[in-house]
C-alpha cells in the first residue's frame, strides 16, 4: 500500500494514515502542476528610529532578500516586494482594524485609519536569488504575497530591539505612537 503508514498514538491505533508524498516530479506535461510546492522564500530585516516622547517609529532601513524561482519580469518582481513591504508596513505601524462593542466594523476606509505614505516608506533594498522551482514549467515561484506577511515580524523585533534598555516585548500591532508610548511608560513605571 504505497503512501500509506501506520501509526500509533496515545493508546489509540489508526490502522492507516495517507502521506501525501511531498516532492514528486511533475509530470512531463505540465497537465498538473503542484502550486503547493511552488511558493517563494525570502528573508527580511529592518533597522528602526523610535523616539521615546512620542513613541513615533520610523522605518530607516529594510533588506530583503527574496527567491521566487526564475524571474520572469524583474521589474515586476521588484514592484511586488516593494508594493508587499509598503503594505506590511502600513499594517505594522499605522493600520488598525477596529470594532465596536456589536462588531462593526470602524476602520473601514481611509477616512478611518493612516496609511503610510510614499514618505513613510525607506528606500526598499533587494537582492534577488533565484533557485528554479521543479514543480513550474519555467521554474518560477509564488511571489507577491510573500513579502507582506514577513515585514510585521521584521518590524516589531526591529522595535523590540531598539526599546531594549526598557525590557519591553513587543506582541501586539500596530505599534502606532500611542502604543509604544503606553509600552515606554509602562516600562518606566516598572523601573520606579
Amino acid at each position: 500500500m504505497k503512501g500509506l503508514s501506520r501509526y500509533f498514538f496515545s493508546n489509540q491505533y489508526v490502522p492507516y494514515t495517507y502521506q501525501v508524498p511531498f516532492f514528486q516530479e511533475p509530470d512531463p506535461e505540465y497537465k498538473n502542476i503542484r502550486t503547493d510546492a511552488t511558493y517563494g522564500n525570502s528573508a527580511h530585516g529592518a533597522i528602526v528610529e523610535v523616539d521615546p516622547q512620542t513613541g513615533q517609529v520610523r522605518v530607516k532601513r529594510y533588506v530583503v532578500v527574496h527567491d521566487c524561482g526564475k524571474m520572469l519580469n524583474p521589474l515586476i518582481v521588484d514592484g511586488q516586494i516593494h508594493g508587499g513591504v509598503a503594505h506590511g508596513i502600513g499594517g505594522t505601524v499605522y493600520e488598525e482594524h477596529i470594532y465596536d462593542e456589536e462588531g462593526q466594523y470602524l476602520t473601514a476606509s481611509f477616512n478611518d485609519y493612516l496609511p503610510p505614505y510614499a514618505t513613510e516608506i525607506p528606500e526598499i533594498e533587494v537582492e534577488h536569488m533565484e533557485s528554479p522551482s521543479p514543480f513550474s514549467p519555467l521554474g518560477e515561484k509564488g511571489l507577491g504575497e510573500g513579502t507582506g506577511t514577513p515585514t510585521p515580524a521584521a518590524i516589531a523585533n526591529a522595535v523590540e530591539d531598539a526599546l531594549a534598555p526598557f525590557n519591553i516585548k513587543v506582541n501586539r500591532l500596530p505599534l502606532t505612537p500611542r502604543r509604544v508610548w503606553e509600552l515606554i511608560q509602562g516600562a518606566r513605571r516598572q523601573q520606579l
